[in-house]
């Protein structure tokens, strides 16, 4: 299997893990069961993070790309990065307020002066902006840390009560009887406390997009000795640290506090391995295309899950949610990432790329024909 087809699988795996997160928000199921939980452990933050990382590595492929053809990298990526900004905005406002795109381009855009630095200097700006990150979680910062409140309802001993659970709910997340215009009317109207978590990871993100850099400056994609011993350490890296950091915050309140935000990147470096030594494999292989059909059309299919989510849930669609049982968010995830394995995979038996991305490129265009 070809690199980019791997890297495909990765974006295609990010994109389908992020909804494992977010399907809850739609279907506001608070049963509470081992699936719930298995979920959170699984998916919170980690692919998320999987994400970011994949924006890293695609930003210093295709810085290196503009390079060998001689054409000028801040006009063309900044401008890719203004146009992911609007994107980021339009599926703010319409579609979802939890959304990551805006964060990225912000993100991007300093990034992509840092990658033409000296490594030394990349490395530096890496830690600096990943200790802001910590400082911030561990208290150290009101701005760059997350509020814990959610965390104490959430993780309090006691059973909830239904009337709790709706409270939290209606409290937390836009309900499922808000009409869709008025839906986009609060996005607007509480537009920076629905910011409040894209503006704190920024630290996170631009750690995350320079490691990305900075493995493919090192040689990670190929399949030569050197990539695979890099891919190895991923995997170590990630098993090692991240996973027994993961399974001790399921014991230890004060290590569960920082999962999403901490423990979470680490565990994204362990997918991110795993990944890249499954793409080497036969096992799955009508799997790992439907995957890398999605990682194509990533754009097209993040956008896309949350706008299939919220006409299947919210009352001004077919109005689903909430959902009784955790087992049926479960199939209702299940389902939607099914759908658009299936549905990426037609399209792009007939199309070269994904609507959204097809639409970028004609943008992109616009100023400058050859990029």
């Amino acid at each position: 299997m070809d690199r980019f087809t791997t890297l495909d699988i990765a974006r295609g795996v990010a994109i389908l893990g992020t909804l494992g997160t977010n399907i809850w928000i739609f279907t506001m199921s608070m049963d509470n069961t081992w699936i719930s939980q298995a979920f959170t452990i699984l998916t919170n933050g980690k692919f998320l993070g999987l994400l970011t990382l994949m924006f890293g590595i695609g930003m210093q492929l295709k810085y290196n790309s503009l390079q060998k053809r001689g054409l000028p990298w801040y006009r063309i990526y900044w401008w890719s990065m203004l146009i992911l900004f609007v994107d980021g905005l339009l599926h703010f406002i319409f579609v979802f307020e939890f959304d990551v795109l805006m964060s990225y381009s912000l993100v991007g855009i300093l990034a992509s002066i840092i990658i033409t630095r000296s490594k030394k200097c990349i490395i530096i700006v890496l830690l600096l902006a990943l200790s802001i990150h910590v400082y911030g979680q561990l208290g150290g910062s009101t701005f760059f840390s997350s509020d814990d409140a959610i965390y104490d309802e959430l993780h309090n001993e006691r059973e909830f009560t239904e009337e709790e659970l709706l409270r939290f709910r209606d409290d937390t997340f836009m309900t499922d009887t808000t009409p869709y215009w008025a839906q986009v009317q609060l996005r607007l109207e509480y537009f920076w406390e629905n910011r409040s978590e894209a503006i704190m990871i920024l630290p996170m993100n631009l750690a995350l997009f320079l490691l990305g850099a900075l493995l493919v400056q090192s040689g990670l994609i190929g399949n030569d000795q050197k990539a695979r011993r890099i891919q190895r350490r991923l995997l170590f890296v990630g098993l090692f640290i991240g996973i027994p950091l993961l399974i001790a915050s399921q014991f230890i309140d004060e290590l569960a506090r920082l999962d999403r935000y901490v423990i979470a990147p680490f565990v994204s470096i362990f997918y991110l391995g795993v990944i890249f030594i499954w793409s080497r494999t036969s096992f799955a292989k009508h799997l790992q295309k439907g995957l890398s059909n999605v990682g194509k059309m990533a754009l097209t299919c993040y956008i896309g899950q949350n706008i299939i989510a919220s006409i299947l849930f919210y009352s001004w669609g077919i109005g689903l949610a909430p959902l009784a049982h955790d087992y049926l968010t479960a199939i209702a995830w299940l389902s939607i990432s099914t759908f658009l394995i299936i549905g990426s995979s037609i399209w792009l038996r007939f199309f070269k790329r994904g609507p959204i991305e097809s639409l970028w490129k004609k943008i992109e265009f616009l100023v400058y024909p050859k990029a």
